[in-house]
């Protein structure tokens, strides 16, 4: 099974909100995360065969990624910080 998942943005309610992003078994994520880093907490997981896509700089708590190259991560010219440290 395959899941892409194109949504532009995910924001959240400032300092309240939390999200598990679990994506696993060749899912697809397109856009950009917490763009504005006003979420309590995110986690990103990643399996080797998932992708993200960013289309903006974002921002998680942590990351949790299978493939510790991130290769599986397309930074698209943006930055993806975790817990305020760009990893790229």
């Amino acid at each position: 099974m395959i899941c892409f998942i194109n949504i532009s943005a995910i924001s959240f309610d400032a300092y309240i909100s939390t999200l598990d992003m679990n994506m696993n078994t060749n899912s697809y994520y397109e856009g950009t995360i917490n763009q504005n880093n006003e979420a309590k907490n995110i986690t990103l997981t990643l399996d080797s065969s998932s992708k993200i896509k960013l289309t903006g700089d974002s921002y998680v708590s942590s990351l949790e990624n299978s493939d510790s190259t991130n290769s599986n991560i397309d930074f698209n010219g943006y930055k993806l910080y975790v817990n305020g440290t760009a990893i790229n």
